[in-house]
């Protein structure tokens, strides 16, 4: 296709994609083909964001933030730029600007699970808890989603302080998750913590003495 036309930006996306899929020792080759396309057209987001991905992949975060947010810059509209590009600012603890890309994701795509999912871990970042509970629990609301069960439980623990909802959310996320989740020993180490603030909340709780007879 390349041949026949050297200028086709479709045909530079199929190919850094198919390079990208091939694995690691060919995404030099798909990054080549990456710069040969921004070279045909330097605003072209989707060319941008792809390359932010396979840069993401080798490890090299700044290019691929810096890819992830000219794309974003030159095509507004494009959804999953906005969502790599929060994705990969909230790994690293950049707050603001991720619940910024997850708020236009969402716009973007009104309902977006994923988008709506990122930003409420935003907005717990920014301490913002009762906005994050709204989104979290209307999540929620498909019984069988053991991400959103997991975010209630960090949520409740860390940001609202409520104990006894963690604990409930960290045992309703074991129950979901596969076994092969990254999250289970992470959710079963909460619980041990949370039994054991219960515990101690309840030794701390002053005892109720019996009114005195008249």
């Amino acid at each position: 296709a390349l041949v026949s036309d050297p200028d086709s930006m479709d045909a530079y996306l199929v190919l850094m994609a198919a390079y990208l899929e091939r694995g690691r020792d060919k995404w030099g080759v798909a990054i080549l083909a990456g710069r040969n396309a921004l070279s045909v057209d330097p605003t072209d987001a989707a060319a941008q964001n792809l390359m932010g991905v396979i840069f993401l992949k080798q490890g090299e975060v700044r290019q691929a933030v810096q890819l992830f947010q000219k794309a974003t810059v030159d095509d507004p509209r494009l959804h999953d730029a906005r969502m790599n590009f929060g994705a990969v600012t909230l790994a690293y603890n950049d707050i603001a600007p991720a619940a910024e890309q997850f708020a236009e994701a969402e716009r973007l795509r009104p309902g977006s699970r994923d988008a709506r999912l990122g930003l409420a871990v935003a907005l717990r970042g920014q301490g913002k808890g009762e906005e994050a509970l709204r989104i979290e629990l209307d999540l929620a609301k498909e019984p069988a989603d053991a991400d959103v069960r997991f975010n209630l439980c960090v949520l409740y623990q860390e940001t609202l302080e409520r104990a006894a909802d963690a604990l409930r959310e960290c045992g309703d996320f074991l129950r979901l998750a596969p076994a092969i989740h990254p999250k289970r020993q992470e959710a079963t180490r909460r619980i041990e913590a949370l039994r054991l603030t219960i515990e101690a909340s309840r030794s701390a709780a002053p005892a109720l003495t019996p009114a005195s007879p008249r």
